[in-house]
């Protein structure tokens, strides 16, 4: 700007009096926004995701409000159930208690049960050393982790050790709706303490909905 204050634009010199100068043509010049080598980007949204290469994380990775740990994938303890039914929504692994009872009797002396449970499914294996002593009437084991709830009754696997059952008949168990009780079964209805010998060891192992 001259002391006439007058001004130039582009190249121009200021010249003359009264208004502004122009320059013939401007020049424009690209900034160098620059490719940085690495960066830590915090409380960004709508990063695109086309194209991104395989992701490698140093620690784990915390989904649902739950605290990431050292390694994986940490879902809350309390599933945040998701309407997609492509959405992964709850994971879990544990142990649960399977209590043997023979009509109204506990008749297990040790036992032992373990679960994953991925979205809706749970995969379970159940194992219970038993005593009959006196019992009478229907076998059960009772304790699943999680509420059978698909609608209908499901049925899995069960195994013995040699002598545990006097029954030639195929053995299963069927879990009815809503409940978390395996009903111990042959084909030709509920096992029974008529079916048992004086003690042994019972197995079930089966996948169910929740």
């Amino acid at each position: 700007m001259a002391s006439t204050h007058n001004f130039g634009i582009g190249t121009a010199a200021p010249t003359g009096t009264g208004g502004p100068a122009r320059a013939t043509s401007l020049t424009f010049v690209t900034p160098a926004l620059g490719t940085p080598a690495s960066g830590t980007l915090t409380s960004c949204t709508g990063l695109p995701t086309a194209g991104l290469a395989t992701q490698v994380f140093a620690a784990g990775i915390g989904i649902g409000g739950a605290a990431a740990d050292t390694g994986g994938i940490a879902f809350p303890a309390t599933a945040v159930p998701s309407a997609d039914p492509n959405t992964l929504d709850d994971y879990e692994e544990g142990t649960w208690d399977p209590i043997m009872k023979v009509g109204a009797t506990v008749v297990d002396t040790a036992s032992v049960g373990t679960y994953t449970k991925i979205g809706r499914s749970i995969i379970f294996t159940g194992q219970a050393v038993f005593t009959l002593g006196g019992a009478t009437g229907a076998v059960t084991i009772e304790g699943l982790p999680f509420i059978q709830n698909l609608g209908a009754t499901m049925t899995t696997t069960v195994g013995c050790s040699a002598g545990t059952i006097t029954s030639t008949s195929a053995l299963f168990a069927n879990i009815d709706n809503t409940t978390t009780v395996l009903h111990l079964a042959q084909q030709s209805g509920d096992l029974t303490n008529a079916e048992l010998a004086a003690s042994g060891e019972i197995f079930t192992s089966g996948c169910y909905n929740n």
